[in-house]
Order: C-alpha cells, then sequence, then structure tokens
C-alpha cells in the first residue's frame, strides 16, 4: 500500500479524525487498550483487550474517508503497471480456490473498486453484482460490468438489494477497510441464499509471522486504510455463531506472482536478529505466507 500526496494533507486538518471509546468489533471500552505498533501521528492502533481484535483507534473520520477515497482508485489502486498485472495473475488465483466451492449463480462483490475481480466471473455462469464506495471505481466498473454495480457503503445498499439473495458474496481485501465491519458481514448474512457462500479473501492475517516480527513496518499495516487487523478465529467464530460453516481455508504464497523465496527468507531472517537485538525493524516486511488469508463460509 502506498501513501498519497493527499493522506500527507489530510494528517494537518484535525476535522478528518477521529478517536473511538469503544471496540467497533465486541463494543468493549477501550481506553487502557494497549498499542499494538508505533503509528506515525495522529494514527494509533491498539489490540482490544475484551475480544483481541486490532484496530485504529485514532482513524480517519467519515470526512477524512471521504477525502481520501476520492482519487484512490487513480492514486494507489491503478498506480503501477506492474503491481496491477500481478494483481490480474492472484484472480486467477483466486478464482481457482473458489471454483472448488461454487461455479455459478449470482454474485456480488463488496468493494469492487473498477470491476476487476468481477469480469473473472463468466458472465455466462454468473449473474454480476458490484458495491463500491469510491465513485470514480463505480464509474470504471459500470462502464465494464454495467449498471448492476451501486455506489454507496453495502448496508446502505441493502434496500436496494433485498429483493435478490446472492448465491456467491465476495469480500476481497476490502472488509479491513470499512470503520464498522460486522455492519458488512449482518447486511450480507441477509442478502445470502439458502447454502450460499461468503468468501473472505486477499485479507490481512494479524496472526501471521510477519505481522507479529515486523508490526508497523508489517506490509498490510497501513493505519490510513486498513484499520483492521483480523484473524481467522474472528471470522470463524462470528459466522459460527450465525449458522455459516467454513468450508474452505488456505493461505496462498509460493501460488501467487509475490512470492520470492529467497528473497524474502532472507528478509524474515534479517528481522529476527534485529528484534534479538532488541533494536526496530526501518524496512518492510516481504510478502510471506500466513500474511493474507483465505476463507470461504457457507450457510447451513
Amino acid at each position: 500500500m502506498q501513501k498519497t500526496e493527499g493522506i500527507k494533507k489530510i494528517a494537518v486538518n484535525p476535522e478528518y479524525f477521529e478517536v473511538l471509546d469503544a471496540c467497533p468489533w465486541c463494543g468493549g471500552e477501550s481506553r487502557n487498550n494497549p498499542l499494538w505498533c508505533d503509528d506515525q501521528e495522529p494514527f494509533k492502533t491498539v489490540q482490544c483487550v475484551h475480544c483481541g481484535m486490532v484496530f485504529g483507534q485514532t482513524r480517519l473520520s467519515p470526512k477524512g474517508r471521504h477525502e481520501y477515497y476520492k482519487q484512490y482508485y487513480n492514486d494507489i489502486h491503478q498506480l503501477q503497471n506492474d503491481l496491477v498485472s500481478k494483481r490480474d495473475e492472484m484472480y486467477k488465483v483466486e478464482i481457482k480456490f473458489i471454483e472448488l466451492y461454487i461455479t455459478k449463480g449470482k454474485v456480488l462483490d463488496v468493494g469492487c473498486s473498477g470491476g476487476e475481480f468481477l469480469t473473472c466471473f463468466n458472465e455466462d455462469n454468473w449473474i454480476r453484482w458490484g458495491g463500491e464506495f469510491g465513485r470514480k471505481a463505480v464509474q470504471v466498473a459500470q462502464e465494464r460490468i454495467g449498471p448492476s454495480v451501486l455506489h454507496g457503503e453495502l448496508p446502505e445498499l441493502e434496500n436496494i438489494l433485498t429483493e435478490h439473495k446472492f448465491d456467491l458474496i465476495l469480500f476481497r481485501g476490502v472488509i479491513e477497510y470499512v470503520p464498522y465491519p460486522k455492519d458488512y458481514l449482518e447486511t450480507a448474512l441477509r442478502l445470502l441464499s439458502p447454502r450460499g457462500k461468503i468468501f473472505i479473501g486477499s485479507t490481512p492475517n494479524r496472526d501471521s509471522l510477519c505481522a507479529n516480527l515486523f508490526r508497523n513496518k508489517w506490509n498490510q499495516h497501513c493505519p490510513e486504510s486498513h484499520i483492521f487487523h483480523f484473524s481467522p478465529h474472528d471470522f470463524k467464530d462470528f459466522f459460527y455463531k450465525n449458522s455459516l460453516k467454513l468450508i474452505g481455508e488456505t493461505y496462498f504464497y509460493l501460488e501467487t506472482p509475490y512470492a520470492d523465496v529467497d528473497k524474502d527468507l532472507q528478509l524474515i531472517k534479517k528481522a529476527i536478529e534485529v528484534r534479538s537485538r532488541g533494536e526496530e525493524i526501518d524496512f518492510e516486511s516481504p510478502p510471506f505466507w500466513g500474511n493474507l488469508m483465505t476463507l470461504m463460509f457457507e450457510k447451513q
């Protein structure tokens, strides 16, 4: 994740930030939560003493999020051609995983960006829908997919989508971005068809080696955008309580276009040595096994 000039401008405006007094996941009071890592001010990331969730206690406010995401699609999501190419390869890996469990039906991509992932779902087999917060991304997605891509956050779109029941709902690299993720997940539950499936993909995993070794230098720690760090247990517990069963779980690394085993292992080794000396790691973590989780749940 790369920072833009926009975040530097936002950081000097106090109206663009909010401080939470409770954990947005469990509702537990958050004044005594320990720091999870050292962030650049004004961001502050803590770990909830009640449920273990890692979240931004000082984070972008609704106004700040609006300002940040105005140019997000152009500035970050489509910034570098080599990264776009690698993401396209990653889509193929994830589609193979999804097709182990479902190959046709009605699909909803939550946070679909410009519709890039949705285009991987063959329109002969899938009725494709999307929802997206960024207006520029929605325009691009509608050009690719059509008017079934809607602008707005998922809970706000429920009234429009309520007449539909989806066989597959995708949360690919999105749930860590939203300020109240349970609202999204609970909305998805109501939109799910009998035996419908929910895909959690490309989602940072706080239980990973790199997360705990590198902390603020973990390549998935971006407090301006990744405002939650989930563990697989968070999703398993939530969905189990809502009558969904885990049917697929993996942690892609070797299969991905990002893996460079020798280089990545050398950086891990170097980081362990730095930590063993009691020093601070001053370089970013590499891609590595466990960094991102991929989960599939099915409604029972």
